[in-house]
């Protein structure tokens, strides 16, 4: 299985210790930052930058393959499975003004901040109406990409964000970051192409840990949701 929401890393890590697989990290890791040339041809690659990685392509899911597949098989189903799927989220991204890839780095940072599927839609509503007033993204989760080491790639952000200098970081860097920030599921991918129609501008987790969020349109109601005020 490949979990939605992991970087590119993570699940070299986990596939070379699958005990079925013959998963080389190194090899996974060198085919995934494209070291390596692609373990074959796919329609999607016309959308990738020429300095991207294969993060946000490697599309989650359950796969069966054989015992003591090796790193280029195993990637070659993944990037397969989004290949089937790429023209059909290309035409969804042209209805939101995205290239493929953006649609691709939005489902991402939607997928880690959705903790609910049924908030996705809206969440990416909330960042496409901040892209398209040009108001920073400011999502904690591309902080994180920033901030990750192999002992923990999603760590706590216990500085102010705006701190950390690296392009990825949308507390600093307008606009979409470069590219994903990890491997976006179906739902966040749908979520991105068919975001909830909203004028809200802010989201916050609330304060009871259920994992949903409150939605706000203008900066003073979303500090007012602010746990313990």
């Amino acid at each position: 299985h490949m979990w939605a929401g992991w970087r590119l890393e993570q699940a070299a890590d986990a596939l070379s210790r699958h005990p079925h697989l013959a998963v080389d990290y190194n090899t996974f890791h060198a085919l995934a930052t494209r070291v390596l040339p692609l373990p074959g041809e796919y329609s999607f690659r016309v959308a990738l930058p020429s300095d991207s990685t294969l993060e946000g392509y490697l599309y989650p899911g359950d796969y069966t393959l054989p015992p003591r597949a090796t790193a280029p098989e195993v990637l070659s189903k993944m990037l397969s499975a989004f290949d089937s799927q790429a023209h059909r989220l290309a035409v969804l991204a042209s209805q939101q003004k995205l290239t493929l890839h953006e649609l691709v780095t939005l489902a991402s940072i939607v997928q880690r901040e959705s903790i609910r599927d049924s908030e996705s839609p809206l969440i990416a509503g909330v960042f496409l109406n901040r892209l398209a007033l040009t108001i920073p993204l400011s999502a904690d989760p591309t902080t994180q990409y920033a901030l990750a080491t192999p002992d923990d790639w999603w760590p706590q952000i216990f500085i102010d964000p705006r701190l950390v200098q690296h392009p990825y970081n949308t507390y600093l860097t307008p606009g979409l970051p470069p590219g994903p920030i990890a491997n976006p599921g179906a739902h966040a991918l749908e979520s991105a192409g068919h975001p909830a129609p909203t004028d809200f501008l802010y989201f916050r987790a609330a304060c009871d840990e259920s994992g949903s969020h409150n939605f706000s349109r203008t900066y003073r109601e979303h500090l007012l949701w602010e746990c313990g005020s």
